[in-house]
């Protein structure tokens, strides 16, 4: 019994998805409304499903293209990539790579870059929670073991890495202004959910990025002010390194080590 449930699961979706189905052969009639008919309200309410999904998700992107051009996107999307997920929320994570090798969306890469932006923003609000560092937490840390301390941050913090004015178009479009034109750049941005549950992102500069960069590497506390020792006097590392510290913490992307 479970076979052929599962085989007829199998033939529906493949209907669903506009492929060849005998599945109509083992629908029942019922009503005035012809087997053929009540299938493809099925498959249009499907299709409308997995369309609303991605227009939720990338709400600034769709403002970015206009309604002709978001639709184009929309349909070669859904005709190019099947959902392999139970939830709806992962449905839409190849839409970056589809935008950055498909016609005409390739040639715009500020297009893929926003819709990745967008992407980062949803996988920081969805992360799991751990417990936060606080402040306090510090003055606990014995004096001799700061040399050998490894960071743990957030689950939702991310890195994303702007090759484009992405973020300020978006920001200009989320505020309903004119967004300026786009330009390539280099510039680094930090996302993440704060005590808040609210998704913030910050601009990093390089030297901040470094830090986070050995901090992930699993580098202790030692390395990172040996990294800040390149560009700042010895007797300045110890500060600068506690006040990035106090900085992340109040922005809330460090947790306790497990």
């Amino acid at each position: 019994m479970d076979s052929l449930l599962a085989t007829r699961q199998h033939q529906l979706l493949a209907y669903l998805l506009g492929e060849n189905s005998i599945i109509s052969e083992h629908i029942v009639s019922q009503g005035n409304i012809s087997i053929m008919t009540r299938l493809e309200i099925y498959r249009n309410a499907y299709q409308i499903r997995l369309k609303k999904t991605i227009e939720t998700d990338h709400e600034i992107l769709g403002l970015y293209l206009g309604d002709a051009l978001f639709d184009e996107m929309v349909e070669g999307y859904l005709n190019n990539h099947v959902s392999h997920y139970t939830s709806l929320r992962q449905f839409a994570d190849s839409l970056p790579h589809y935008l950055a090798t498909t016609s005409p969306f390739i040639d715009y890469p500020i297009i893929s870059e926003l819709a990745a932006f967008e992407r980062l923003l949803l996988t920081a609000f969805d992360a799991a929670d751990i417990q936060r560092m606080t402040p306090e937490y510090l003055t606990t840390v014995p004096t001799e073991q700061w040399p050998s301390l490894h960071l743990t941050f957030h689950p939702s913090m991310q890195i994303f890495s702007a090759h484009w004015n992405t973020v300020e178009i978006w920001q200009a479009l989320k505020a309903c202004k004119t967004p300026p034109a786009a330009n390539t750049t280099q510039a680094l941005w930090i996302i993440w959910r704060n005590n808040e549950r609210l998704t913030e992102f910050h601009s990093l500069s390089p030297e901040e990025h470094q830090l986070i960069h050995l901090a992930l590497q699993g580098k202790p506390l030692a390395a990172m002010c040996d990294a800040l020792l390149a560009n700042h006097p010895a007797e300045n590392t110890s500060q600068l390194i506690v006040d990035y510290l106090l900085s992340w913490i109040e922005r809330g992307v460090l947790a306790y080590n497990n």
